[in-house]
């Protein structure tokens, strides 16, 4: 074994873990020198090779001040908290406590990151969705919370008069999207903001 501290780097290798996944019990670390060190330059940096955090395991370096890079092997034991569907879900559903769960698993390898967070009416599943399958952000985009031809409750604000009328929508939006919508028996189009679920206000 290499006669040299290896504190600063698995410190900076915890660090790093942590920064990636909200909640994360970190339980063991191992990091080896690919080749025997005498010593450590008394400064260096820490870095890590791309997407590092998806696999328990991996390589990382030190990088000296004169750009000398030192390479290591680390291996962490470690539990995350992910979210899985709790039953199939096809494209288009709609992620909510009804089909999806979280859950603790020792961290091991993932394809992509894993969602921290779903909360209600934010993401809809890209594509079908098996049961029990990691939810990861390849899997979701943002919910349509008004969809092309639904009747909108659009919100007019002007000074302190509120002025609230039915309208339908002409355009699919998300959360925040400036969309279309054309109201009953009038062949005239209004730009509004999406608020919530069928729910925007003239922008």
């Amino acid at each position: 074994k290499s006669p040299i501290n290896l504190n600063k780097i698995k410190s900076k290798l915890k660090k790093y873990y942590k920064n990636k996944y909200k909640n994360i019990r970190i339980d063991s670390v191992v990091v080896l020198p690919m080749r025997y060190t005498n010593s450590l330059p008394k400064s260096y940096t820490v870095g890590f090779t791309n997407y590092s955090y998806l696999s328990r395991k991996g390589i990382l370096f030190i990088k000296t001040d004169d750009d000398k890079k030192i390479f290591f092997n680390y291996n962490i034991a470690a539990k995350v908290e992910v979210y899985q569907t709790g039953k199939e879900i096809n494209k288009g559903d709609e992620l909510s406590n009804i089909n999806i769960k979280k859950n603790s698993i020792m961290l091991d390898k993932f394809a992509s990151m894993p969602l921290q967070e779903i909360p209600n009416t934010k993401y809809e599943a890209k594509h079908k969705l098996k049961k029990a399958t990691i939810i990861t952000k390849r899997d979701v985009t943002g919910l349509y919370l008004i969809k092309r031809g639904a009747t909108v409750n659009v919100t007019l604000r002007n000074g302190g008069i509120i002025i609230n009328f039915s309208a339908r929508a002409t355009q699919s939006g998300r959360y925040g999207d400036i969309i279309s919508v054309e109201q009953n028996n009038k062949n005239k189009k209004i730009r509004v903001r999406v608020t919530g679920k069928n729910r925007a206000e003239v922008k």
